[in-house]
């Protein structure tokens, strides 16, 4: 309990010490993967492979932040798309508060609502991800769904893939054993020498509230034998 308490003071202490010395406007490309074969165990997969993956990009200029899906006609993994759902999040990182465009089936839906409540812990294992020292956090997403994430604090922004964030500095690295999904930095940029002034929330879909969403994702899944995580999945 004492070590992780001194590991945590020292990287807040890390964090205040490096803040006006990091780039706050940047942008960062994640790889997801699913693994379908894990999630859907009654699918018959056969030769098609296990994963789902692609891309999405993730923009801030440290008071915003834009997670963007990069859409990849060409994939590989595309016979699984129509089984998947995206989401487009925008967040205001002062008022902790999100903008999310939900892609479910074959609805999209804008929801407006706060930033999940995440009380993280951190512990003393690290790694490096695109160059970066990245401390390990664990933490509960909706109670019972754990989040392991790796962050580091060379970088402003408390935020990460999704709507997931909270930390003292950007997430780069994140696994949902339940999900079985990882989020993995693949690529950094610097983008200070031209600031982003200006990230815009997304505004094509039916606007929703929260209760109404897990209302339309458990109709549209409603035959998969665990359309609670799909739920869980949405609401990330």
């Amino acid at each position: 309990m004492k070590h992780n308490l001194l590991l945590f003071f020292c990287v807040a202490f890390n964090y205040e010490f490096c803040y006006s010395q990091t780039p706050s406007n940047y942008s960062i490309v994640f790889e997801k993967k699913i693994n379908v074969a894990n999630l859907y165990p009654k699918w018959d997969i056969g030769r098609r492979g296990k994963f789902y993956i692609d891309s999405s990009i993730l923009m801030t200029n440290s008071i915003q932040s834009m997670y963007t899906r990069i859409e990849n006609p060409n994939s590989v993994e595309g016979h699984f798309s129509t089984h998947m759902m995206f989401n487009n999040t925008f967040i205001d990182i002062k008022s902790k508060t999100q903008v999310s465009q939900k892609e479910i089936a074959d609805g999209s839906f804008i929801l407006t609502d706060s930033l999940p409540k995440l009380k993280w812990k951190i512990l003393p294992e690290t790694r490096k991800i695109v160059g970066f020292d990245c401390y390990k956090a664990m933490t509960n997403f909706q109670d019972t769904v754990v989040v392991v994430a790796y962050f580091t604090t060379q970088l402003q922004a408390p935020i990460g893939p999704e709507c997931i964030g909270g930390l003292p500095g950007t997430i780069l690295g994140m696994v949902v054993p339940k999900l079985h999904t990882t989020w993995l930095a693949k690529s950094f940029r610097n983008m200070d020498a031209t600031p982003i002034q200006e990230l815009i929330k997304p505004n094509k879909g039916k606007p929703v509230n929260l209760n109404s969403l897990i209302k339309i994702v458990k109709e549209a899944f409603k035959e998969y034998d665990n359309w609670e995580l799909i739920v869980i999945r949405a609401l990330m």
